[in-house]
């Protein structure tokens, strides 16, 4: 399940990669998506709007996984 787990973060990250405003969107960051739209329309704006993007999913991420350790700790020590 890890290894799933693992590859499905690393296509997410390509698409973030590849795609900043539409990953941005997915992860209802609406304000960051349409900045992200605006700088990769230009070559020069597409690598910020990248990092940027994978920045916010990255923190994304570890809030997603904050929230489910903490469900898990209030579900097990009721």
């Amino acid at each position: 399940h890890k290894s799933k787990f693992i590859m499905h973060h690393r296509f997410i990250y390509f698409l973030t990669i590849l795609m900043p405003g539409f990953s941005m969107f997915f992860i209802e960051e609406y304000i960051v998506a349409i900045l992200c739209f605006i700088l990769q329309m230009s070559l020069i704006g597409w690598p910020i709007a990248s990092i940027w993007a994978c920045s916010t999913l990255t923190k994304y991420y570890k809030k997603q996984k904050h929230l489910e350790h903490q469900q898990y700790k209030e579900q097990h020590h009721e």
